[in-house]
């Protein structure tokens, strides 16, 4: 999704009081597994307001250290989330200044 996008998509949920679903990445198991689904992990997706009273994106800019693995086993995806993170224009490309969990939050779900 570009800018464009992502801005009308932004005013869209704002506008119709909705918060941000992924088609593509929807808060279900597959979106998690490649091929074994674990049935044993419980898996309970959350927004970051269900997980701490004010949540904060980065503190004092994104840090590698701020990328942690859970259970899921995703260290694939967390190392690559960690190396973008040494890299601050690739971060706003993938989470937008403009993202906040404040003023006009629509944002994307965690798994928690």
């Amino acid at each position: 999704m570009n800018r464009e996008q992502y801005m009308k998509t932004r005013e869209t949920l704002l506008r119709d009081g909705k918060l941000y679903e992924d088609k593509d990445f929807p808060a279900s198991r597959k979106s998690l597994f490649y091929s074994n689904m674990n049935n044993d992990l419980e898996i309970v997706w959350k927004r970051p307001f269900d997980l701490v009273k004010k949540p904060r994106m980065f503190v004092d800019g994104p840090q590698r250290w701020d990328i942690i693995q859970g259970a899921i086993g995703n260290c694939w995806f967390v190392s690559a989330l960690a190396s973008i993170c040494g890299y601050p224009k690739l971060v706003e490309r993938i989470i937008p200044d403009s993202q906040t969990f404040y003023k006009d939050y629509c944002g994307p779900t965690v798994v928690g």
